[in-house]
Order: structure tokens, then C-alpha cells, then sequence
């Protein structure tokens, strides 16, 4: 049995600016992340094959995560893409196939990419929030509007406007 095996949520601390190679590695009990609103890095396995996630909101302030970072994490419903990541972000989360909401945390519009490996995805059932002044543009792509909804994300009751936590 090794330590982790009964871990069911982790908070990072306030200064943590990157979770280590295998860090929490098959975590298979962890369902919830607070990560630290210093987090720049995210490094390989470090969260693969934790089951139980659901929730990984991660902060604006992330600048890479590796792509193998959340593999085999398919029961994650809830995702936050920071401006650094988006273009690479399904490959990440390719096993996650539940999403339900996911909060766009871009400066900028951008398209939904041509290779998206998420099978069914999007789909109806996912609601998407963008930059309260991005709204229209995101309901005017074909692609992003093939979600269930797009909201402003100052309806999100966790970002506001702008994208900052409002924890």
C-alpha cells in the first residue's frame, strides 16, 4: 500500500510554482486540486491516473503542463484553460471524455482545434464560459457553438469576468 493510496484532495501551497514529475501519480482516491495561484508548471505523470478527479481548475498563471501531466484522468468534468496551454489542451485531457463546463481563461479568442482527440467532443452536454468581452465572438464560431451553451464567465460563480478565481 503505498502513502497516497487514500488521498482524496490536496492543496498545493500558496507559493508552489510547480508539481514534480510523478508527483501524484496514480492517486487513483484523489478527486480534488487547489492549486496554488503562483502554479506556473505542471511536469509529466503528475497527476496521471488519478481516477477520482473531477475538478482541475487551473490558474491563469500556468505556463506549460506536459502532456502527459493528466493522463488517464477520464472522469474529469470540470476544466480550466489557462491562455498558455489552449493549444495544446485536449491533447492533455484526450482521456477526459465527461467534460461538462469548461471556463476559458484566453486573453484572446481562439479557434477549437482541427485535431481534437476527445472522442465526441463537443458536445451538447458541455457548457462553455469566456471572457465576459469575447461572448459574442465565441457564440459566432461554428465550432465552439456546438456546445451546449457559452456563457460569460462572471456567471461561473468561480471566475469572474476577466478570468481571475474569485475564491
Amino acid at each position: 500500500m503505498l502513502a497516497f493510496d487514500n488521498l482524496k484532495s490536496v492543496k498545493l501551497p500558496a507559493k508552489c510554482y510547480c508539481v514534480g514529475i510523478s508527483a501524484f501519480e496514480n492517486c487513483t482516491n484523489l478527486a480534488e486540486i487547489t492549486f496554488s495561484p503562483a502554479l506556473q508548471l505542471i511536469y509529466d505523470r503528475a497527476f496521471a491516473g488519478s481516477q477520482a478527479l473531477k475538478r482541475v481548475l487551473l490558474p491563469a498563471t500556468v505556463e506549460k503542463v506536459d502532456s502527459t501531466a493528466f493522463i488517464n484522468c477520464p472522469n474529469v468534468e470540470e476544466l480550466a484553460i489557462p491562455q498558455a496551454i489552449r493549444y495544446n489542451v485536449f491533447e492533455i485531457f484526450r482521456h477526459s471524455t465527461n467534460l461538462k463546463k469548461l471556463y476559458i481563461l484566453s486573453l484572446s479568442h481562439y479557434k477549437f482545434p482541427k485535431n481534437n482527440p476527445i472522442k465526441g467532443f463537443p458536445n451538447k452536454e458541455c457548457k462553455v464560459y469566456v471572457q465576459d468581452s469575447q461572448l459574442d465572438e465565441y457564440k459566432k464560431d461554428p465550432t465552439w457553438s456546438k456546445f451546449g451553451e457559452i456563457l460569460p464567465l462572471s456567471q461561473s460563480g468561480i471566475y469572474d469576468g476577466m478570468g481571475m478565481l474569485i475564491q
